[in-house]
């Protein structure tokens, strides 16, 4: 990665290798999840998958257990023959409350997510 595009991310990404569902008018398509930061997503690309950077949005399902998942609305940011990145248009508040506890016991300290969250507030 280059030096500026290190500068320029104001959310750590976290390692976070679970299985995902993407959802879209056209059908499902179940995937991977590699990494996941307060404001975005990288997955494997799904085989089938023709999605359009940047254009569309459609909805990423991170199931966390039998019970809870974390679901949010998202476009393409960037994509090459094996993953894409996500960014976040739209989560509800459960969701974002299970996505802020995940980040908390990955990066190991509640005070990054809360400036995070403070930096993410501040931009929309």
């Amino acid at each position: 990665m280059s030096e500026g595009k290190a500068e320029a991310r104001k959310f750590r990404r976290v390692p976070f290798k679970a299985p995902a569902v993407i959802v879209t008018p056209e059908g499902r398509w179940t995937t991977r999840v590699l990494d996941i930061s307060l404001k975005g997503v990288l997955l494997e690309q799904p085989e089938g998958w023709s999605g359009t950077l940047g254009v569309g949005e459609c909805q990423i399902d991170l199931p966390l257990d039998e019970k809870l998942s974390i679901q949010l609305i998202g476009r393409i940011a960037h994509r090459n023959s094996r993953y894409m990145g996500f960014e976040w248009t739209d989560i509800d508040t459960n969701s974002l409350n299970h996505l802020r506890r995940l980040l908390e016991l990955n990066l190991g300290d509640s005070g990054e997510v809360v400036r995070e969250l403070s930096e993410l507030r501040g931009s929309e």
